[in-house]
């Protein structure tokens, strides 16, 4: 034998149709030994009717809501990893460059990488470095990258770490350092999506880092930036 099924709707409804009746039956009453019954039939029971149509759109309003928003976030899950980053604006999930940490290129340049950047406690706990002049992106160093050419200094006869200076990398002939230091950056314009960014990740191999300017071009002030981990981290799982 089917079980019969008897959810919360059901019982709203139920409770609603038997409360009408027991209302209306009530006033019925009232009024047939009453001389005022047309007056009371004509002003009470739409008061009835109103106050009942407020009970059931207010119930079936929020029931069709839910349901939509139900409706919407399982389209959200099918989505495959491409369609939810082609999804999120760019300027939803920049970090914005005003909120970054970040060096004056100017002002480092004579600086040692391992004294003021490695050894630093301000800026030891960093795994990227950003480097700005006049509010334009001109580098973005990983510590991989920092790492990689002061054990390289080291090597050299006589050198000591606090030598190694920003220069040294820019002028680098060692081809993982020379791609990182010219090519570890793409830019994006201010419009565009993480599939955009996460494209131009793809296409370069030493890049990791996405500047983001009004229309996506190096010259321009950086307004925000996108990293890997930021296109990783908004992928649903």
């Amino acid at each position: 034998m089917k079980k019969c099924s008897f959810n919360s709707k059901n019982f709203i409804a139920v409770s609603i149709t038997i409360l009408s009746a027991i209302v209306t039956i009530f006033v019925i009453c009232v009024a047939l030994g009453q001389k005022e019954f047309e007056f009371i039939a004509s002003s009470l029971f739409p008061l009835i009717g109103t106050w009942m149509g407020a009970i059931i759109a207010y119930y079936f309003a929020k029931e069709n809501f839910d349901a939509a928003a139900s409706q919407y976030n399982k389209v959200i899950d099918k989505l495959t990893p491409e369609q939810q980053l082609g999804s999120i604006s760019v300027s939803s999930a920049m970090k914005l460059i005003k909120n970054a940490q970040v060096i004056q290129y100017d002002e480092f340049a004579d600086k040692s990488v391992y004294t003021d950047l490695l050894n630093n406690p301000n800026m030891n706990s960093f795994n990227r470095y950003m480097f700005l002049k006049n509010n334009k992106c001109q580098y973005i160093l990983h510590r991989s990258t920092l790492d990689r050419a002061l054990t390289q200094h080291l090597s050299v006869a006589n050198s000591k770490p606090e030598e190694l200076k920003l220069k040294d990398l820019i002028n680098s002939t060692d081809e993982h350092i020379k791609g990182y230091v010219e090519k570890g950056i793409e830019f994006i314009s201010l419009d565009a999506n993480l599939l955009d960014a996460k494209n131009l990740i793809i296409k370069n191999k030493y890049c990791l880092d996405i500047i983001v300017t009004l229309n996506g071009v190096k010259g321009e002030d950086a307004l925000g930036w996108i990293t890997d981990v930021i296109i990783s981290e908004k992928i649903k799982n």
